[in-house]
């Protein structure tokens, strides 16, 4: 009898404890299928040997950031999380359960970044920006998306292009033209706008005025012109007085005078023509001392003739 008690209770704490094991298996079992997800995202996949591998993300997602780990449902034993986590700042090491292979490492290159375990994600309608005619909308990550908006006249950067014109005259421009030296090309320029595709864009119409013989330049007033080869300021005896004119270098002659002093110190030398030749007036002084020099010598000459001549009569007369 005791035998029999003791054969019952044994078999009750067996299948006491079969059916402990048959309620967890079967709690595990609920989540498979080769691989299911529960509404949460989190997985379980057979393994074989009695080996289970659960996901908290429920697979391979680098968009989200999770966990996973190997449990023994039959005796119990649950291994240590392995974490998805950013191997640098644009890739992400990624979990996931494999039933060939267990747990499985994965890399993946996140184009807005990795953070915390996960890529960020991409967010739609980021921003607009021209592409062709029209507008589109990009996500975060520069990725092109649908249209976000037809444009009638084309479009610049994120906006559509505002028709300010249609033609030229519809543009602004100055009456005011500008002289200016290009080289020693003199030109003149108006600022003022075209119409290019419907919109004002600045304009600079020019126009050659005059090819400059010496320079183009700005004078003395400011002005710019055509300069002419530069003068000199002399004074010049004329009509027995000194004026002031203005001359080329290479014209300069001997009656040119640098200041008025030199000018005025040579009135009294003029030869009556208001010439002011002082040159002319030297060389007659020495042609009169040469005549009176010739005069007196002829003159001594004969003198001294007449002496000789008078002096042998006198001595004849005595003999």
């Amino acid at each position: 009898m005791k035998s029999n008690l003791d054969k019952k209770t044994i078999g009750i704490i067996i299948g006491i404890i079969s059916l402990f094991a048959l309620t967890i298996t079967l709690a595990y079992f609920f989540n498979l299928g080769n691989e299911r997800e529960s509404p949460h995202t989190f997985s379980v996949v057979d393994i074989g040997d009695g080996m289970f591998c659960e996901d908290s993300d429920g697979g391979y997602k680098p968009f989200k950031a999770g966990w996973v780990r190997i449990t023994v449902p039959s005796i119990g034993y649950t291994d240590d999380k392995e974490y998805d986590y950013c191997l640098n700042k644009n890739t992400v090491g990624e979990y996931s359960c494999d039933r060939d292979y267990g747990v499985v490492l994965q890399t993946y290159d996140c184009d807005a970044g990795c953070d915390d375990g996960a890529c960020v994600e991409c967010e739609p309608h980021d921003e607009k920006k021209c592409s062709g005619n029209n507008l589109y909308w990009y996500d975060s990550c520069g990725d092109k998306e649908e249209v976000a908006e037809y444009c009638s006249n084309g479009c610049s950067g994120s906006k559509c292009v505002a028709v300010e014109c249609e033609a030229d005259s519809d543009c602004s421009s100055s009456s005011d033209f500008v002289k200016y030296c290009d080289g020693n090309v003199l030109k003149q320029k108006r600022d003022a706008e075209r119409c290019e595709s419907y919109k004002c864009v600045p304009k600079t119409s020019d126009e050659i005025l005059e090819y400059c013989d010496y320079s183009c330049g700005t004078d003395n007033y400011g002005d710019v012109k055509c300069l002419t080869q530069p003068t000199i300021q002399v004074f010049r005896i004329s009509n027995n007085e000194c004026s002031e004119i203005s001359i080329l270098p290479a014209n300069r002659g001997n009656d040119d005078y640098d200041t008025l002093e030199d000018c005025e110190a040579n009135l009294d030398n003029g030869d009556g023509n208001g010439n002011g030749d002082g040159g002319s007036t030297v060389e007659i002084v020495v042609a009169v001392i040469v005549l009176v020099i010739l005069v007196v010598i002829i003159i001594t000459g004969f003198i001294l003739k007449r002496g000789k001549n008078y002096g042998k009569n006198k001595m004849r007369r005595r003999v």
